[in-house]
């Protein structure tokens, strides 16, 4: 079908019975601690049990990468003219496991489906860094349904997909609280001390409801690599074999005209990001914003990486359009004390790299680890 015709109104997904998940350390991994902290965030008031790395099967789990937005007019608000709604293209960088699925597209569409939903600023319905961002006035609510699409626009039913929602904090004096209600999910994944009030709602959904106050500066800007903080803001749902879902965010009350923005991707971010404890003075500047992702068409093409951190890029042995062999060492890298090599996963041609140069720490430069593509 073409875009009008996806662009369709929906309104309840229906909701299936769904697993908690409190994140403490032994769900993020058992290394020591000392081997994945970066010293210069450390101070004698941190505990190294506050620094995490993500688990194994994260490997695994679905993971969209948001690509940019195709159309922006969630609640016929603009900024884009045409068709309602808020369509964004994603490709799959895992494939579950299925090498068919890995790098190919995927059209996600969000619809408004109530009558109330104000943008504060419809020109900031777009992407934020990796992000996709919707903004919200004061006392206002978005009731969304999201579905999602193949290449050639075709009804997509997603074995396992995950969407992280990020920052759900307040105003000053907890007057515009940002909250999401939202249902069908099998699994939710919060932070073990999370700073979100969770409810049961009488329609079987869940609200997740801001709990502290926040401001600009502890914002996220890479959905790979978050303080602990900003992990204790952020909620992972999981869905199971789902074609669309719906939900509500929601505003409260506050002084003027208000300014909410909610941010998310299609990542299990809490539970997979890469955690560090950062002092509060230091939010704004960590990490910085993240280098466009190396993008990459496999299986013809793959990608190479290293994915233990801190990591601090050391040196390049191959240049682009080099050839190179499976096996052959494209970079090297050091974690801790140990310098490792990067090695190409296949027969090809260097045909993208990073501008990583040495000394550059890799994790924070990048949210995907990909550090070149053959």
């Amino acid at each position: 079908i073409g875009l009008a015709s996806a662009l369709a109104l929906f309104l309840n997904a229906p909701r299936i019975g769904h697993t908690d998940a409190f994140l403490g350390q032994n769900e993020l991994g058992t290394e020591p601690a000392k081997h994945i902290i970066d010293p210069k965030w450390v101070d004698e008031t941190v505990s190294l049990s506050e620094v995490f790395r993500p688990p194994d099967e994260c490997k695994t789990l679905p993971a969209y990468q948001f690509e940019e937005v195709e159309h922006s007019n969630l609640g016929k608000k603009g900024p884009h003219k045409g068709p309602e709604g808020y369509v964004i293209k994603a490709r799959d960088l895992v494939g579950a496991g299925n090498i068919e699925r890995l790098g190919r597209t995927v059209w996600v569409v969000i619809n408004s489906t109530g009558n109330r939903y104000i943008p504060a600023s419809a020109k900031d319905n777009k992407m934020n860094g990796r992000f996709a961002s919707v903004t919200l006035i004061k006392n206002d609510e978005l009731a969304f349904k999201m579905s999602f699409y193949d290449s050639k626009w075709r009804k997509l039913t997603m074995p396992s997909v995950a969407i992280t929602f990020f920052d759900l904090d307040s105003s000053k004096g907890y007057t515009m609280v940002e909250a999401l209600e939202i249902g069908g999910f099998a699994e939710k994944y919060v932070a073990q001390d999370s700073q979100l009030k969770i409810t049961t709602l009488p329609n079987g959904r869940t609200r997740f409801k801001a709990a502290e106050e926040g401001t600009g500066k502890d914002n996220p800007k890479n959905f790979m690599h978050l303080s602990t903080l900003q992990r204790k803001r952020s909620i992972t749902l999981m869905y199971k074999n789902v074609s669309e879902f719906s939900g509500r965010l929601v505003t409260g009350d506050g002084i003027g005209r208000g300014y909410r923005q909610f941010d998310f991707v299609l990542m299990p971010t809490v539970k997979c990001a890469r955690i560090e404890r950062v002092p509060h003075d230091a939010l704004d500047k960590f990490p910085p914003l993240p280098l466009d992702d190396l993008l990459y068409r496999p299986p013809m093409q793959t990608v190479a990486f290293e994915d233990g951190y801190p990591q601090y890029f050391n040196a390049w042995l191959k240049k682009k359009y080099d050839k190179v062999r499976e096996g052959d060492v494209i970079a090297t890298v050091k974690v801790g004390d140990e310098t490792r090599e990067i090695k190409s996963k296949s027969n090809g041609t260097v045909i993208k790299k990073q501008d990583l140069k040495p000394g550059d720490r890799v994790d924070f430069k990048l949210a995907t680890m990909n550090i070149a593509v053959v």
